[in-house]
């Protein structure tokens, strides 16, 4: 509950000090004094309206605790217990116990999600809801799952499309790393082997076969000194040291001959050809045979994982079809009892509205069904006229503000679900018999929740635990709560004009509130 307000500067109001009762407290003033302005100081404290302030700064206990927002440096900051906070932290911590009902089109009773949240708060209701979103998160956790499995496969689908005209090429190859390693050096070798058999012949051609070649110069040397011994005989020895030499060259031209190796053209010209064509793939794709090969072996697993992801795939989808028959089901279940519960309500609240002077209207809770999501299959709708059960329409078509605020609080009355009740002019436009219902509902919502509400009215005002009086004097404006004399004084005023009679009216009012 709210303790107390502190505001140093918000807009018109400056240095006020507000304590509120744990009951009723009924806040009073002439129009314009500054009524509204300080229910907006609390919501902008709590994060619920914002200004254009540049001094603004709002404190407000709730409970133990100190929630404050001012402006620093141009920036709206908020503080917990001194400590730098967040508007999202202290929303969800302290904006979900109390209910601010407006008499405008902004109103939460006009807004469908309050008025499902208002349906959901049934115990039975909202235990069966608990089950049902575990039940539904669970479904989207594993829809979820099925769209990142999907999209997985996507993506590795289109990374074997773009590589494939790539494995086609890689595969009518036919090679491995190792292979082409092998059939490079094996190339080489041969390549090599041309080049050791040209030089030999080259030396064989000089030294054997060639025109002028070493052999037959020996050959012609030992015929003409043959000719030449019978003029000397000497020349003998010339003839065998040729011979010799001939004997020593037919030796290394044998030996040098024996260095010769064998070179398959046809396998060199098949290995050229996969080098080359090996090449044109390099060049092609500006990457090594060893990158583009290991693409392949990437290619492989894409196509592994696409065989166990399609499983998977396969096997989510039935899953996934088991948890929406099982979410369904719940969704239905929970759709039958929020129109058995939504009929109490009805009727609860029609009695209420009864006793707040709207009898001949017509208050229903309208439930038709909606796609499956986290609330259900529900669409929710307040129905309301004001005159026949037949002309029902939805609620911020043909509500007033006043017959909205009533709504609001038969539905407070029945429920009684929140810590706090703030209303602006509940009462507004009520009198005699109306007015009374209303302060006595509001007195009655007060025994289990704090309430606090600005009012025109004295019964309203008679019926408050603490009598906060707002006074406006130009641009200064006063806040104080009133003892029991002033209080007495007041509900005087709201009677009309300050009388001994009224004021005699007035405390038979404040005490038969007192009983």
């Amino acid at each position: 509950m709210i303790r107390s307000t502190k505001i140093e500067s918000f807009l018109l109001l400056k240095a006020q000090y507000i304590e509120f009762s744990e009951k009723l407290n009924v806040i009073t003033g002439e129009s314009g004094a500054g009524k509204s302005m300080l229910m907006d100081a609390i919501k902008y404290a709590l994060g619920l309206k914002n200004i254009s302030d540049e001094n603004a700064s709002v404190e407000i206990e709730i409970n133990d605790d100190i929630i404050r927002r001012e402006v620093k440096s141009g920036k709206s900051r908020f503080y917990i217990n001194g400590m730098t906070s967040n508007q999202k932290t202290i929303l969800e911590e302290w904006g979900k116990d109390i209910l601010f009902q407006e008499q405008s089109s902004q109103s939460k009773i006009f807004k469908k999600s309050h008025q499902l949240e208002i349906l959901d708060k049934d115990k039975d209701i909202s235990k069966l809801l608990k089950d049902f979103t575990e039940s539904f998160d669970a479904f989207r956790q594993k829809e979820e799952h099925l769209k990142e499995i999907l999209f997985k496969k996507e993506q590795i689908t289109k990374q074997i499309e773009q590589n494939q005209e790539l494995i086609n090429q890689l595969e009518s190859l036919n090679i491995n790393l190792e292979t082409y390693e092998n059939i490079k050096k094996q190339s080489q070798e041969l390549h090599h082997g041309e080049k050791i058999n040209l030089y030999i012949q080259n030396v064989l051609n000089a030294l054997e076969y060639g025109d002028n070649n070493a052999l037959s110069k020996i050959n012609y040397s030992i015929s003409q000194i043959s000719q030449a011994i019978h003029l000397n005989n000497d020349l003998e020895k010339a003839i065998t040291k040729l011979n010799e030499l001939k004997d020593h060259l037919l030796e290394t031209i044998s030996f040098i001959a024996s260095y010769k190796v064998y070179v398959d053209m046809e396998l060199l010209d098949k290995l050229n050809e996969t080098i080359f064509n090996t090449q044109s793939l390099e060049r092609k794709y500006k990457k090594s045979f060893e990158d583009i090969y290991m693409i392949g072996k990437l290619q492989k697993e894409y196509i592994n994982n696409l065989e166990g992801l399609n499983t998977q795939i396969e096997n989510t989808f039935k899953e996934l079809n088991i948890l929406k028959e099982k979410t369904i089901e719940k969704a239905k279940e929970l759709s039958n009892l929020r129109k058995q519960k939504a009929k109490d309500l009805s009727n609860s609240i029609n009695n209420v509205l009864k006793l707040l002077s709207l009898k001949e209207s017509h208050f229903e809770i309208d439930i038709k069904p909606k796609e499956l999501s986290r609330t259900g299959i529900d669409d929710i709708n307040f129905l309301f006229s004001s005159y026949s059960k037949e002309h029902l329409k939805e609620l911020l078509e043909v509500a007033s503000g006043g017959e909205a605020s009533r709504i609001a609080l038969a539905i407070s009355s029945v429920f009684k679900d929140y810590k706090t009740y703030i209303y602006d002019e509940i009462d507004t436009g009520t009198s005699g018999e109306a007015s009374m219902s209303i302060a006595m509902l509001l007195k009655n919502i007060s025994k289990n929740s704090q309430v606090i509400c600005i009012s025109h009215t004295p019964a309203l005002a008679a019926a408050s635990d603490n009598h906060i009086f707002i006074k406006r004097e130009s641009n200064n404006i006063f806040i104080k709560s009133l003892d029991t004399k002033e209080k007495l004084e007041e509900v005087s005023r709201l009677m009309g004009i300050v009388s001994d009679e009224t004021k005699s009216g007035a405390k038979k009012l404040i005490e038969k509130f007192s009983l």
